[in-house]
């Protein structure tokens, strides 16, 4: 049987109910009902749908008297699609026209009130009577000032308030036209091309029909973050999740679910032979010292520049603040979590509501307790300052690359990347200066050269002092020092005394692991001699 399409076009009610943002893009779920008043074949239209849509992935399944016997796709330069932002200039326009319009009746009518007042005022008192009783003394001069007053000085007083009314009410129709015209032009490229999806029913008889559609569409994101809050003795770490939606198509109280399963095509490539021939390699010449310096350091910048935040990064330090870095309102509605070997997958136990934005919208996906403990490194040839390490034991999940904000109670201490932490991995979750152990180096005894009549040699000494003070629990501390290392032998350095003696020595670095009371004070002191040959410098001395 041929079948040829009729004229009937039924445009279908589709909201989208279901999102499953990947990495980089989305598959949308959509769902509708529409009564086919008709048998035969008949067109049934989802209209206006995003330009971002990976035509080849579209798919439609329907319930009903009836059959789908084809599917297509159609473009379109359709409306405008209104952002939430530019409804809502708009609404503020509407009422500021309706001041504006208003003030200015109220400017014309009073207009209207003084010239009529005006035009009686010069009749009367140009009038033969007028001038007569006025000659005789006869009219109240205070009264007729006041009536003067009143037609010349308050109606004008007036009419100038309106004008400043007037002004600013202006100034500001002015500046929300403006950021009217800025909204869009920032998207009248993206929101002009609009597709159609069509749907060929051949239908029984009249009756109900419902569609399922499903496509793939671009410009969706997601990353997580973290919130990790040092307790007593756990670690708070909060899973957030940052969706954005850059695909145009709003998703208006749908299920959400978010996951890391790759959805980019790739493919086996056959390895190509590989040809090892005689002859003599090609050098290249050796740059100056300056020009190499220079490509290294632009060679490290691009390298920077091109660097994604998501990905893995080693800790680094930042000065404490008394607040952390404003973050996107976050919705407290944690998500089931379902894990396949290296695959996650996020779903939201409500329905959300995400805008196409481009912005971040943040979701609680997980709350884990984990165990944490504090390292403490104190290098004392670099200064003063001892070094809290927070380490974190991972639980049985896979934590993915994501920024992470770090705090003790209310404080904030600072921010990291952390890369992949595998299930049972012990991770760095930041460092920053002790404020809770504080350390000193002082030079107790130096000797100044001494120099023999007979002797061919000349020595120096020198005796320190390392104090470290534990202003809270036990903890554990690990100390680095050094002392000179000759690399002459004609130099020598003699250690004369050291308590305690060290954990590890090498090349003239000294480590020490020492448990430090809480509230007490512990003290690393160690003395060293170098004899070098008369009359020759010696450099770098302490």
């Amino acid at each position: 049987m041929v079948l040829s399409l009729g004229d009937y076009m039924n445009e279908l009610d589709c909201p989208i109910v279901e999102v499953t943002v990947y990495r980089s893009e989305a598959d949308i779920k959509r769902t509708g009902k529409i009564h086919l008043p008709s048998s035969g074949l008949q067109k049934v239209i989802i209209p206006n749908v995003s330009s971002k849509i990976n035509q080849d992935s579209i798919r439609v399944n329907g319930r009903g008297l009836g059959s789908i016997i084809s599917t297509d796709i159609k473009s379109k330069l359709g409306e405008r699609i209104p952002l939430p932002e530019i409804t809502s200039l708009l609404d503020e326009l509407e009422q500021l026209y309706l001041e504006k319009a208003k003030l200015e009746a109220e400017k014309a009518a009073l207009a209207q009130q003084q010239e009529g007042l005006l035009s009686l005022w010069n009749k009367t008192t140009h009038e033969e009577h007028f001038l007569r009783r006025w000659a005789m003394g006869k009219i109240d001069i205070e009264k007729l000032k006041t009536l003067e007053a009143y037609v010349f000085q308050d109606f004008s007083t007036k009419l100038l308030d309106l004008d400043l009314k007037l002004k600013k009410l202006q100034e500001k129709i002015d500046d929300k036209n403006e950021q009217l015209e800025m909204l869009n032009a920032q998207f009248r490229e993206q929101t002009e091309r609009l597709y159609d999806i069509v749907v060929n029913v051949d239908v029984d008889q009249e009756s109900d029909f419902e569609l399922d559609v499903a496509y793939r569409i671009y410009d969706s994101y997601w990353h997580p973050t973290y919130d990790i809050t040092l307790e007593s003795e756990s670690a708070k770490v909060e899973q957030f999740v940052l969706v954005r939606n850059s695909t145009f198509e709003p998703w208006n109280n749908a299920y959400l679910t978010l996951s890391t399963v790759s959805t980019s095509v790739t493919s086996i490539q056959e390895p190509e032979p590989y040809y090892i021939y005689l002859g003599t390699p090609y050098v290249a010449k050796p740059r100056s010292a300056a020009r190499r310096d220079m490509f290294e350091a632009e060679k490290k910048m691009a390298e920077i520049e091109e660097m994604d935040e998501d990905l893995a990064g080693a800790p680094y330090e930042e000065e404490p603040a008394l607040m952390p870095p404003p973050a996107p309102d976050l919705k407290v509605v944690e998500a089931e979590l379902r894990s396949e070997g290296e695959v996650q997958v996020f779903k939201l136990p409500e329905k959300v509501t995400i805008p196409p934005d481009g912005e971040p919208h943040g979701f609680l996906a997980q709350t884990y307790k984990l165990q944490f403990k504090r390292e403490f490194y104190w290098d004392a040839y670099l200064g003063n300052e001892v070094i809290e390490l927070l380490k974190i034991t991972n639980d049985d999940v896979t934590l993915l690359p994501g920024r992470a904000k770090v705090f003790e109670g209310q404080d904030f201490i600072g921010a990291t990347n952390l890369p992949k932490i595998a299930p049972r991995e012990e991770f760095d979750a930041g460092a920053r200066v002790s404020p809770t152990i504080k350390a000193e180096k002082k030079l107790m005894e130096r000797e100044a050269e001494k120099t023999g009549l007979v002797g061919k040699k000349s020595t120096r000494s020198y005796k320190y002092q390392l104090k470290i003070e534990n202003l809270r629990e036990d903890s554990l501390i690990t100390v680095y020092d050094r002392i000179p290392k000759s690399q002459s032998e004609e130099v020598e350095v003699e250690i004369k005394s050291m308590k305690p003696e060290p954990k590890e020595t090498r090349l003239g670095i000294y480590k020490w692991e020492v448990e430090v009371p809480a509230k007490s004070e512990f003290f690393i002191e160690y003395e060293f001699v170098i004899e070098f040959p008369r009359g020759q410098n010696v450099y770098p001395l302490p």
